[in-house]
């Protein structure tokens, strides 16, 4: 029962107590434990198939005849990087292809939020690679 209201009162310190708290218990655990909770994430990543997503995901839509980043591809990039993290770097490089291939025709300028949401898969990319 206390897990549960711990679980369930977690909200009242923000929206970081979570984070927080994980944060705390893989630098203070026993040495074991940050390989153990790498291990549960991967295994808990596998078990909801996150390096599949829809393909009718629309990760750009055009405005004004320029490409313009939609909420879903946020989503997507954090998926990505919730597998790299966890060590899955290659399963996060098929989601980030998938977003790239989704740029062939769409067009930008220079200094939009299309060009930094690219740089911002561009360093993904390189993330995910080095994992």
């Amino acid at each position: 029962m206390f897990q549960h209201e711990i679980w369930t009162d977690l909200n009242l310190g923000g929206g970081g107590s979570l984070r927080a708290i994980i944060r705390s218990l893989l630098a203070t655990g026993p040495p074991g434990f940050p390989s153990a909770f790498k291990n549960a994430a991967r295994c808990r990543l596998r078990q909801t198939n996150a390096k599949n997503i829809s393909p009718s995901i629309p990760f750009f839509i055009q405005n004004g005849g320029v490409g313009v980043p939609t909420p879903d591809l946020e989503e997507v990039l954090a998926r990505a990087r919730t597998l790299y993290g966890a060590g899955m770097g290659f399963d996060s490089l098929g989601i980030l292809a998938s977003v790239v291939k989704a740029t062939l025709g769409v067009r930008w300028d220079e200094d939009s939020d299309m060009a930094n949401a690219l740089a911002v898969i561009d360093a993904d990319i390189g993330q995910a690679i080095q994992v």
